[in-house]
């Protein structure tokens, strides 16, 4: 992997955006789950390495979303946003950290 800087970015609807982009994360709203793929494309080729999605909208879009799963750059994480906590951000963080070193250390008891 060369030491190139990559770019983080985040996606959403446009009231959860607002934090983000006050502290200086670049941000957007996509108007529809075409254009989100379309965006999500985009930016994978712009040297962003971590694409932050809202939940809401990563739901729309498994099959990007698994596009992206394979791949070293960029890392697509859900984020859960202002609405109801769905839980996918940690699932797919747990699958990560069981890729990563082939056990799931983040595993809860229940």
């Amino acid at each position: 992997v060369s030491s190139m800087n990559y770019k983080i970015c985040v996606i959403g609807d446009q009231g959860d955006l607002l934090p983000y982009r006050m502290a200086g994360v670049e941000a957007f709203a996509p108007e529809s789950e075409q254009a989100l793929e379309q965006l999500l494309d985009r930016l994978a080729h712009r040297k962003y390495g971590v694409i932050y999605v809202m939940e809401n909208w990563a739901v729309r879009i498994p099959e990007a979303m698994q596009r992206y799963e394979k791949e070293f750059a960029p890392a697509i994480i859900p984020l859960p946003g202002s609405g109801k906590n769905l839980g996918i951000g940690s699932q797919r963080l747990q699958a990560m950290v069981e890729m990563a070193i082939g056990i799931n250390i983040l595993q809860t008891g229940e």
